[in-house]
């Protein structure tokens, strides 16, 4: 990249790094210890989180997931009253629920209809029964949605307004794919794991944050969930022999 582009492209993404100052401090903010390793710019956020679990005591916990996974034109989904958005559904308020039992307090989502969108549904839903559960819209840049057509404009915006965070990574429109990539690394910096809807035999659009997840697992306490479709076809056959009986 030309160093004009990358200069450019810093002090974009430095217009929001004042997030991951509050993401933190949100935590641990009453932990003298943190605000110290917080300071230490030159290791991992997830080192200074396992390090400082480590130094009190305290088991390494999911508070903020990432949830991701295809877009809904590349599951052949055009209806809202697609039998398949009811199984994707249940099998992200599964996982929540089990999530949730150790700690789940964020869930993290960058916006696009899909995958994100039926699990921004599933916490509004757990809300009643879970009150702190929250989640965020982290946009990799503005207007994402400039292009919908008028039915999915609506559903993003009632994602951003029930939001109990939503931030723009940067201060612009789509520019370029870099504004992808710093999304990804941005929200592995800032979560403790991700859950991902992925086929490994038709990969699609996740391939490349599955791979980016992997590769950070590799030397993080990071965790990486999936949804497979043998576990939706698990439930859609659970659900068909719930209606035989």
């Amino acid at each position: 990249m030309p160093r004009s582009s990358l200069m450019r492209t810093n002090r974009k993404i430095s217009a929001n790094t004042h997030f991951e100052e509050w993401w933190f401090k949100t935590f641990y903010i009453n932990t003298a210890e943190a605000a110290y390793l917080h300071k230490l710019h030159s290791v991992s956020f997830q080192w200074k989180l396992a390090f400082l679990f480590s130094r009190i005591g305290v088991e390494f916990t999911l508070k903020r997931l990432v949830v991701t996974g295809y877009k809904q034109h590349e599951l052949g989904i055009f209806d809202d009253k697609h039998p398949g958005i009811d199984y994707i559904k249940k099998a992200i308020k599964s996982r929540f629920l089990d999530l949730l039992d150790e700690g789940l307090e964020w869930v993290i989502v960058s916006g696009q209809l899909g995958v994100e969108a039926w699990a921004v549904e599933v916490v509004l839903e757990l809300k009643d029964f879970y009150p702190d559960l929250k989640y965020a819209v982290i946009t990799p840049f503005l207007e994402q949605e400039k292009n919908w057509n008028d039915a999915n404009k609506m559903k993003y915006n009632e994602i951003i307004a029930n939001a109990d965070y939503h931030v723009s990574l940067t201060s612009t429109p789509y520019e370029a794919p870099w504004q992808f990539v710093e999304k990804n690394k941005f929200f592995l910096r800032n979560s403790d794991g991700m859950l991902i809807l992925y086929d490994s035999e038709n990969e699609g659009s996740p391939k490349f944050i599955k791979e980016a997840a992997d590769r950070f697992a590799e030397s993080t306490d990071y965790q990486v969930l999936t949804i497979t479709p043998d576990d939706l076809n698990a439930i859609a056959e659970e659900e068909q022999m719930k209606n035989w009986y």
